[in-house]
């Protein structure tokens, strides 16, 4: 499990796990422009997805933290070597908590 202190530390250290959380954001906007539109939020949805379009890497940088909370029970280790798919899947996990927030 990493600590706090070795989580902020990932935050400010992994430009390479950054730069996989901006390309799993351009993925996941992609599919959720192109997604059937019946989810319930979907409409917010194509806001993030806008967001992302716009800013890329600040759309990366403002998920950051949240997917690393959400992976906090994960060894360093794991963190910082995880997969392309494991990384499409975390931000694919946290989409709606940003589009819900977007006015």
């Amino acid at each position: 499990m990493a600590t706090y202190a070795e989580l902020k530390d990932i935050k400010s250290t992994n430009g390479g796990l950054l730069d996989k959380v901006e390309v799993a954001c351009w993925i996941a906007a992609v599919d959720v422009v192109t997604e059937d539109p019946t989810p319930a939020n979907h409409a917010q949805r194509l806001k993030w997805a806008s967001k992302v379009f716009d800013n890329p890497r600040g759309e990366a940088e403002r998920m950051f933290p949240a997917l690393l909370a959400q992976n906090n029970a994960a060894a360093v280790a794991a963190i910082n070597g995880a997969t392309d798919a494991a990384v499409l899947a975390a931000v694919n996990a946290v989409i709606d908590l940003f589009a819900d927030q977007i006015a």
